[in-house]
């Protein structure tokens, strides 16, 4: 729909369910498939984004993931845009989350006009300050050391 737009796509691409539809994507001009990077290479990659995608299927494996590129993206405090599965809706305050394709891309188009202080982008930021593997070690410590304690 928005043949302006330019879309980088990150990571491996299983086409097994979806050969039609991926060889459509191959074929536009502003699609653009940079493969499976390095985790720590991924920000210097979403640092040029205006809005950051989780386009993932409606299937029963959508459901139960929990994908770390949201933490990722809101580090960055870049606007996000999901379809819709369980994760995203734990976000739904600082995500925007797409209950079909013309939600989807209305919602990136929401997102483009979003300035760098939006009030989503703060909060999301803040998850992330939050939710780093440093402060989970500690959390993890803390549980295990009062266990301990307690004699379990």
């Amino acid at each position: 729909k928005h043949q302006d737009w330019s879309i980088a796509l990150l990571g491996e691409v299983n086409k097994r369910r979806c050969i039609k539809e991926m060889e459509e994507l191959e074929g536009l001009n502003n699609v653009y498939f940079l493969g499976r990077k390095k985790v720590d290479d991924v920000p210097l990659y979403t640092k040029y984004f205006n809005v950051c995608i989780i386009p993932y299927m409606q299937n029963e494996r959508a459901q139960h993931c929990s994908p770390l590129k949201i933490y990722e993206y809101m580090a960055a405090k870049k606007p996000i845009v999901t379809s819709h599965f369980a994760q995203a809706l734990e976000f739904d305050n600082v995500v925007k989350i797409s209950d079909s394709i013309n939600d989807f891309i209305q919602n990136i188009e929401i997102c483009l006009k979003w300035p760098e202080d939006k009030i989503e982008l703060v909060k999301g930021y803040k998850i992330a300050s939050d939710n780093t593997w440093d402060k989970r070690i500690e959390q993890i410590s803390d549980i295990i050391i009062s266990n301990m304690k307690a004699g379990l």
